[in-house]
């Protein structure tokens, strides 16, 4: 699996808290949308590497639509660097038919290689979206992350010894 670059706004170090804020890509005018993520293809990775546990929740037991799909992305980068790209690291696409709901993300092995970075430097987040109306684009209307409310991203390291939990909430 080739790893995916994708920007990363500039990173500022404040008392040791890593602050990151994600600018959202503008949106296709026909889907109606007034930001609008694009739904990623699954990589189909079965993985060689530790499993990272995931809880998505939004708050409240939720029946989804059918064909709602799940996309969450494991993004990667050196957090010594002040202008980073975030390296894509997994993509994983599903059905998903209510909240909150639990996965395993299959890792490769030494993950911040594919950074690059050293494993000590090696940061990680994730994007995670359900989208439910069909249209491929997570927007107004579908769950994702409120990065806003929750102070920006939700970084961690690996390996990680325990649950990732992902509050989500519905876009506006």
């Amino acid at each position: 699996m080739k790893p995916q670059s994708r920007p990363l706004p500039r990173v500022a170090t404040l008392a040791g808290a890593l602050a990151l804020l994600v600018a959202l890509p503008a949106c296709d005018d026909s889907s109606g949308c007034e930001q609008a993520f694009p739904v990623l293809a699954d990589d189909g990775f079965t993985g060689d590497g530790d499993v990272l546990s995931i809880r998505l929740d939004a708050g409240e037991s939720v029946t989804l639509p059918a064909g709602s799909r799940l996309n969450v992305v494991l993004w990667g980068f050196d957090e010594r660097s002040e202008d980073v790209e975030a390296t894509q690291l997994r993509a994983r696409v599903e059905e998903i038919s209510s909240l909150p709901h639990e996965l395993e993300l299959a890792l490769p092995t030494g993950p911040h290689e594919q950074i690059p970075a050293t494993q000590e430097a090696a940061m990680y987040y994730l994007s995670v979206f359900v989208e439910l109306d069909g249209d491929d684009e997570a927007c107004a209307g579908d769950y994702g992350v409120d990065y806003d409310a929750q102070g920006g991203l939700n970084t961690f390291t690996l390996p990680l010894a325990e649950r990732v939990d992902v509050p989500l909430t519905i876009l506006e």
